[in-house]
């Protein structure tokens, strides 16, 4: 991965994102997204940003990092509030694209509005318990034999150990400097969505917040 094909999130603009050839299978089509970036794969990078750490469905050795950026945040560090309106602009030129190319995607002519809203699996997911909280699930990237290509670094930018563990690696709550790379658009039995993966991820736990336990403890004044 050259440094040249890596751009900073904000010097790119959603609107410059585009699509390749559409491929249809069995279950709908997907298309590659193409960026203004040089080299076969374009790279972006993320700020530091607070992440729920690693996590393996049912520990099936797929592994995604989840980015949480909540209203905290984002009124702490513009970086941060910069992100999450970056990712809502680029679902929104998604949803521009999907829309452009109907026929292929929904097999009409020009899907309505409401029906693309319904069909859409969001990226950047607000929560519905807590008020301007929105998450990023980024999944590694593997090969085809189900090796891991996404490279995980420390703070100081030391690979760790590819037979350490991934969760360790990655805490919850850890500070992540994330690398992403657009996977595709695609619409899959009838949902329809963009999917971007993990590349590299540079990890500080150093910043951590650990959870603090309430003390359980009663008072001894009245055994005194």
């Amino acid at each position: 991965m050259a440094a040249s094909s890596i751009k900073k999130f904000k010097d790119i603009n959603p609107t410059d994102m585009k699509i390749g050839s559409i491929k249809p299978n069995e279950n709908g089509c997907t298309a590659f997204i193409k960026l203004p970036i040089p080299g076969k794969f374009g790279y972006v990078q993320f700020p530091y940003i607070r992440s729920f750490g690693a996590s393996s469905y049912q520990d099936s050795g797929k592994y995604s990092l989840t980015l949480v950026m909540d209203q905290k945040d984002q009124e702490e560090n513009k970086s941060v509030a910069d992100v999450v309106q970056w990712a809502k602009d680029i679902e929104q030129q998604a949803k521009v694209l999907l829309k452009e190319n109907s026929q292929e995607f929904f097999g009409c002519d020009d899907i309505s509005d409401e029906d693309l809203d319904e069909s859409f699996n969001p990226w950047i997911r607000e929560s519905p318990k807590h008020e301007g909280m929105f998450t990023l699930k980024l999944p590694f990237i593997q090969d085809k034999n189900g090796k891991q290509i996404t490279e995980l670094f420390d703070k100081k930018g030391k690979a760790f150990s590819k037979r350490s563990n991934i969760r360790d690696n990655i805490p919850s709550q850890s500070m992540c400097k994330a690398i992403i790379t657009p996977a595709s658009l695609y619409c899959i039995k009838g949902k329809s969505g963009i999917c971007w993966k993990l590349r590299s991820v540079m990890v500080d736990s150093s910043k951590r917040e650990e959870k603090k336990e309430e003390l359980a403890f009663l008072s001894d004044s009245d055994d005194e």
